[in-house]
């Protein structure tokens, strides 16, 4: 008889599922994993899972990072929307400290409501203003320095622009094909010209 095939361990499914979200899972995630609701609610019950959002949890004791809140706030809203505005703007390290809520951006029309700890942006997500970084939905440099120039003043929206030019995080180029997709947004108008060829 052939053997029986190895049962994993619902802890060791979790932390192979939490390992590459800076400790964060969702319910949806573990389900499709294969626990069962019952599993997972005992270990809400417990302690091992903490709730951070309905249905997203963080795994263990320790305290909950920045970044796992971003990998939070993305699993809370859903597959289409984008670490967006402050908290962009701070992983690309073009801007400093970020306020309590994280702001995501979500494509306008969809139907999720507010979360209490994210601050949620309905705005169109066209393609070339989203990728993927350090494993989170995210807007591009040249998208998170569009969104900045609606909430930021003058003198820190140029220092967030000279860093990500430091930084080699946007061209020319790129911010005039950025301003190229988003024409009429907010924002616009607080970024440099249009400049001709890089």
């Amino acid at each position: 008889m052939g053997s029986q095939p190895e049962r994993i361990r619902p802890d060791t499914v979790i932390a192979r599922r939490a390992a590459g979200q800076d400790g964060v899972v969702s319910r949806a995630q573990l389900r499709a994993d294969g626990l069962s609701a019952r599993v997972i609610d005992r270990r809400v019950e417990s302690g091992t899972l903490r709730i951070v959002h309905r249905g997203v949890y963080a795994v263990g004791y320790r305290t909950v990072a920045r970044q796992a809140l971003w990998h939070a706030a993305l699993l809370a809203i859903g597959p289409d929307a984008a670490l967006s505005h402050r908290d962009a703007g701070a992983l690309w390290r073009v801007v400093r400290g970020t306020p309590a809520p994280v702001a995501v951006t979500l494509p306008g029309g969809s139907g999720r409501s507010e979360r209490r700890g994210i601050e949620l942006h309905r705005a169109a997500l066209p393609p070339g203003d989203v990728i993927v970084r350090d494993g989170l939905r995210v807007t591009s440099p040249a998208r998170t320095l569009l969104d900045l120039a609606v909430i930021l003043a003058p003198r820190p929206l140029k220092r967030a622009l000279d860093e990500a030019h430091y930084l080699n995080r946007v061209s020319a180029r790129t911010l005039a094909e950025t301003l190229d997709r988003n024409r009429g947004r907010r924002g616009a108008t607080g970024l440099p010209p249009r400049p001709g060829r890089p």
